[in-house]
């Protein structure tokens, strides 16, 4: 009785070992599966967003068409300085400086209610330096309320 025991404890003994064996041996195969997965084709990756960089935002030379206004885009990925000065070279012409996020730049074309960053109101000539958290805003020389073009000279830049 006592060989019939050790011969089945023997076979029992060897039998854990192999069943750990298999259990690896299935779950690396998973694990290979599921990491080598085929890409589904169809959808397409988004553009990349470029980020603006310090130096010139706005600089030099504008002309601005009566009734129309010209917005440069500027997005952060951290908190900058925008820092310049504008002249319209005469007092008779006036424009306005405005700096909005995205979401408020499309109630401010629409001409509703809108929050500013930073503003100057129709004025010969200003400055700002607002500083602005990562996203996207726009620099906006407003001549929508005059009837002739206005000339601009402008610098304005990103720190």
């Amino acid at each position: 009785m006592d060989e019939d025991t050790r011969t089945a404890t023997r076979s029992f003994n060897w039998q854990w070992p192999a069943i750990i064996s298999v259990v690896v041996a299935i779950l690396l195969g998973i694990q290979l599966l599921r990491v080598n997965k085929r890409d589904e084709p169809g959808a397409p990756s988004a553009a990349p967003v470029t980020y603006s960089t310090p130096g010139p935002v706005l600089s030099g030379d504008l002309k601005v068409g009566s009734g129309e206004f010209l917005a440069t885009q500027i997005t952060l990925n951290r908190r900058a300085k925008l820092s310049g000065e504008f002249q319209t070279g005469s007092v008779k012409n006036r424009v306005a400086i405005v700096v909005v996020d995205e979401e408020n730049f499309e109630k401010w074309k629409a001409q509703t209610e809108f929050k500013s960053r930073a503003g100057t109101g129709y004025v010969p000539g200003g400055k700002i330096s607002p500083t602005l958290d990562p996203g996207t805003y726009f620099l906006i020389v407003d001549n929508r309320s005059n009837p002739d073009p206005t000339p601009v000279r402008a610098d304005f830049m990103l720190e």
